[in-house]
């Protein structure tokens, strides 16, 4: 039994317990023993009784109903070592009722709103997302990563996930943004090979609770505390990855999965070379780029604006040669406040050889504009 599962089940007998004092101001030894000492039929009955008050306590918490879920299945061996009573999957979907699950559609992370997690972030911790967002790798593997899992390879870093380190327990390799290893380069130039990158603890649980405590008040700084109807904040530190899967099934359908260890799709790509996944990453990589993405929107955005400055004056140019063409014949001068005025006149006055010169004058050029401008 791994130290996160077994951490887990302390966390649902502590629930239990909590349960126990607000439902029978007692605690859970004397309801066990009072539930031991019962027979037949009723002992069941009693023991179902109390299995769903403490689901619809759990429920009432407002925990989401899969956490709810797993919360009781982790309680059940306890509790029917307690009881003496045994406890099948079966009689435990029959006999329960757990909350429904709401399914809903999760709202994808934006550049923006990475953009502004990372400035309220600290340098080590703006590294440890960057990396999160480039590499797919799961925040409970990240806090486990030592500096020896980082190399050089080729163009980029080269991260080995090792099987102990992972949820599935098969390990697999992945890469890191040339974003991600400039802000990741000065920290593993300063540890050893055997100290923890982005870990906080020794101990994976802890490490990993530090690091959502720490978003968890990050989120709050940053102002990003809208949620779903769940009660769940709508950007989590396991959004990251999400993000990352995304942008790479966009470009190869499968690598995304495969690179942050999803089991049907690493099976798929074990006949790739290290060397053609990185050229796969590679194809991706602009994609996954935070901050020159970021440039890019922005420099998109000032030559989307400057271009409809430009077709606006050539609209203005568009309708003064029309007018000329229509026999009328233009006058340009300026009024007291420095504003162009321009008036026309009937074809045939006496201004009109003076007035034609002068609008060839200044239309040559332009339609070369022009003409650069619809190309």
């Amino acid at each position: 039994m791994s130290p996160n599962t077994q951490k887990a089940i302390k966390t649902a007998i502590n629930l239990f317990e909590n349960f126990c004092q607000v439902q029978f101001q007692s605690s859970s030894d004397k309801l066990f023993a009072e539930i031991s000492e019962m027979q037949g039929e009723k002992k069941e009955r009693v023991a179902f009784d109390v299995l769903q008050d403490f689901i619809n306590h759990l429920d009432g918490r407002e925990l989401s109903a899969l956490t709810t879920k797993l919360t009781v299945l982790r309680l059940k061996s306890y509790f029917a070592y307690r009881t003496m009573i045994k406890l099948h999957h079966e009689d435990i979907r029959s006999e329960l009722k757990f909350p429904r699950t709401v399914k809903r559609k999760s709202e994808p992370l934006s550049v923006e709103t990475i953009l502004r997690v990372l400035d309220y972030s600290r340098p080590e911790k703006k590294a440890l997302y960057l990396f999160l967002i480039s590499s797919g790798v799961r925040i409970g593997e990240a806090v486990q990563l030592r500096k020896r899992d980082f190399e050089q390879f080729g163009q980029r870093f080269r991260i080995s996930i090792r099987g102990k380190y992972t949820k599935t327990k098969q390990a697999r390799i992945t890469f890191a943004s040339k974003e991600a290893e400039n802000y990741l380069r000065p920290i593993l130039e300063k540890i050893g090979p055997d100290t923890l990158v982005f870990g906080t603890n020794e101990d994976p649980f802890q490490a990993m609770q530090n690091e959502e405590t720490y978003f968890l008040r990050l989120r709050q700084r940053a102002g990003l505390t809208d949620t779903y109807d769940s009660g769940t904040n709508k950007v989590t530190i396991h959004a990251f990855r999400s993000y990352f899967v995304t942008k790479c099934e966009k470009i190869n359908e499968g690598l995304g999965h495969c690179l942050a260890g999803h089991d049907r799709y690493m099976k798929e790509y074990e006949r790739y070379t290290d060397e053609e996944l990185l050229e796969f990453y590679l194809k991706v990589e602009p994609y996954l780029g935070v901050y020159q993405s970021h440039e890019y929107l922005k420099t998109t955005q000032d030559l989307q604006e400057k271009m409809v400055e430009v077709e606006n004056e050539l609209g203005n140019l568009r309708e003064l040669k029309e007018a000329f063409l229509n026999r009328k014949v233009v006058e340009m001068k300026m009024d007291e406040q420095g504003n162009e005025v321009i008036t026309f006149q009937p074809k045939g006055g006496t201004k009109d050889k003076e007035n034609s010169e002068r609008f060839h004058e200044i239309w040559k050029p332009l339609e070369k504009i022009e003409k650069r401008a619809e190309q």
